[in-house]
C-alpha cells in the first residue's frame, strides 16, 4: 500500500484542459469524502468545501474568477466541476486547513482516474461584494473566506510530462546517541506508540450544488 500511496503522489499532475463529460457521482462523492479528511490545526476542522456542476453557478465562478486577473478567459479551463474550498476566517489557520483539504481532493480525484489543478484567487473572489452574494446563494456564512478551488474532471489529453529536478542532499552521519539523545529518541517512539489514527467526531462541512436551487449534503 505504500508504494501505491508513493506512485499515486508522484504521478499526479495538474490538468489544464478538460473533457466536457459529467463526472458520476458516487465518483465525485468520494473525491469530496477524501477532503473531509484532511488534518487541521487543533482538529478544528475550518474549512467548508463546494462542490459546483451547475452551469448558472460555473458561469459565475468564471466571470468573477476572470475578472480578477482582469482577462476574459476560463480560469477553471472547461473543467465540468469547480470544487471551492472555503475557511473560516475567525480561524488562524484557515488558509492551512483548507490547502490541506485541497491537496486531499487533488490526489483522491487522480486515484480515481480524474484530472485536477489547484485555481487561485477564491480569496479576491470572496472578499468581494459578488462573492459575499454567491456564500448568501448557497445559504453560507458572510464571513467564510476563499482558500482556493480545483477544477475537476476528466482529462482532454495526455498529462504533463515529469519534470526531472536534481536535488543535492547533504548526510549527516553520526556516532552512536549520547544519553540524552537515546533518551529523546525513545520518548519520541513512546509517543508514537500511544497515538491512534481516528477522525475528529465532526466532519468538515460539505455543501455539493448539483442545481441552482438545491444543496445536497454529502
Amino acid at each position: 500500500m505504500k508504494n501505491d500511496f508513493l506512485t499515486l503522489i508522484m504521478t499526479r499532475r495538474s490538468i489544464r484542459a478538460y473533457r466536457p463529460d459529467t463526472v458520476p457521482a458516487d465518483v465525485l462523492a468520494r473525491v469530496l469524502e477524501a477532503g473531509t479528511y484532511a488534518p487541521s490545526a487543533m482538529g478544528e476542522q475550518s474549512a467548508t468545501i463546494v462542490a459546483v456542476e451547475t452551469k448558472a453557478y460555473r458561469d459565475r465562478l468564471t466571470k468573477l474568477n476572470a475578472a480578477v486577473i482582469g482577462k476574459d478567459v476560463d480560469p477553471y479551463y472547461g473543467a465540468p466541476v469547480i470544487v471551492v474550498v472555503l475557511g473560516d476566517g475567525g480561524k488562524a489557520n484557515y488558509m492551512a486547513d483548507g490547502s490541506c483539504v485541497l491537496e486531499n481532493l487533488m490526489l483522491a480525484a487522480h486515484a480515481e482516474g480524474l484530472g485536477s489543478v489547484w485555481v487561485n484567487r477564491e480569496r479576491e473572489i470572496f472578499d468581494s461584494p459578488d462573492g459575499k452574494a454567491l456564500l448568501r446563494a448557497w445559504g453560507l456564512p458572510e464571513t467564510l473566506r476563499g482558500v482556493g478551488a480545483i477544477a475537476l474532471g476528466y482529462a482532454a489529453g495526455p498529462a504533463p510530462l515529469v519534470k526531472v529536478m536534481t536535488k543535492i542532499h547533504q548526510s549527516c552521519i553520526m556516532s552512536a546517541p549520547t544519553t540524552s539523545q537515546y533518551a529523546a529518541i525513545t520518548a519520541l517512539r513512546q509517543c508514537d506508540d500511544q497515538i491512534e489514527m481516528m477522525r475528529d467526531e465532526y466532519n468538515l462541512s460539505l455543501i455539493h450544488i448539483s442545481e441552482p436551487t438545491r444543496q445536497e449534503a454529502i
